[in-house]
Parts: C-alpha cells; sequence; structure tokens
C-alpha cells in the first residue's frame, strides 16, 4: 500500500536513518511478482529513486540471511492475522515498523527498548490526533533482545506446550 510506504520512509527521513531517499534500500520478498507490486516497486523508484530488490519465491535460509541483513522490516497489510513474518524478523534481529491495527503487537511489544515501532496507517485514521509520533532507532535490536524474542517464540517449545494440553 502506496501510502503506508510513503509514511514509513517520512519516519525514516524525519528518524535521521537515512538522510537522501536514493540511499534508501527497499527489498521486497514475495510469492510472486504481480500489477500492484509492479505498479508500486515503479512509484518508488519515480518518487524516491532508491534501490529496490525483489526476491521472488525464495527459500527459507535465504530469507533467513536477508533478515540477518536488515535494519527494518515492514509489512503494510494493516490487518495481518497472525504475524509471523514479524516474529521471524524479530528473531533475526530486525527492528520492525506495523501498523497500529496489527493483533500481535500485545505479544511482542511488551519489554523496554522494544525494537517494534508502530504507525497508524494514513488510510484508516488519517487525523492529526492519531498520528504517531515515533522515533526510530539507527542500530539493530541487542543480541539480549533477538534471544527474547527467540525464546519465547521458539516453536519446539509451543508444538511441546499444544501436546502436554492436548493429552492431558
Amino acid at each position: 500500500n502506496k501510502s503506508s510506504i510513503d509514511l514509513i520512509i517520512k519516519l525514516f527521513q524525519d528518524s535521521e536513518i537515512i538522510t537522501n531517499t536514493s540511499d534508501l534500500k527497499l527489498s521486497f520478498i514475495i510469492p510472486k511478482l504481480n500489477k500492484h507490486i509492479n505498479y508500486l516497486i515503479e512509484k518508488l523508484k519515480q518518487n524516491y529513486n532508491c534501490k529496490i530488490y525483489i526476491y521472488e519465491n525464495q527459500n527459507s535460509e535465504k530469507i533467513r540471511q536477508i533478515f540477518a541483513e536488515t535494519l527494518y522490516f515492514f509489512s503494510c497489510y494493516e490487518w495481518e492475522a497472525f504475524g509471523l513474518t514479524n516474529i521471524e524478523a524479530l528473531c533475526m534481529g530486525c527492528n520492525i515498523l506495523i501498523p497500529s491495527t496489527s493483533p500481535i503487537i500485545p505479544m511482542i511489544d511488551n519489554i523496554n527498548n522494544s525494537p517494534v515501532y508502530k504507525y497508524t496507517p494514513p488510510e484508516l485514521l488519517d487525523y492529526d490526533c492519531f498520528k504517531t509520533l515515533v522515533k526510530l532507532s539507527k542500530s539493530r535490536p541487542s543480541l539480549e533482545i533477538v534471544q527474547y524474542y527467540r525464546s519465547i517464540f521458539n516453536w519446539d517449545t509451543i508444538i511441546n506446550h499444544i501436546h502436554k494440553i492436548i493429552d492431558a
């Protein structure tokens, strides 16, 4: 969604993560290119002159490698149901930018110095009183924070816990 990406790029500028939009490097990790994404990419190139990388239909190892080299992960889906990609990004040491409407916020934004940054989608609540004043970090989360997320979102532990409940 273009208006959310515009807002996020403005946050990067206002927080001095980038000085020029031409310094910006955006990666699209997608299952398949489509008309909407092609349109978005074209508009981003025209409006911001930024570098764009497209990773189409990548395996899990490649996605982990991309996240390991990423300062910020964001998805512009206002109502993403489970937020699994956000969790994967947190577990790989990314800061994340998510819509303030995301239902996963209570699970992931519960520690000091949280790498979770929220924004209000412009087309959802476009009123000044709902604007979120956010100052983004220029660094990745600490190893301690990354290990915290890895510990609470360890799938083996979660699956074992579910089996204990089922077997009880």
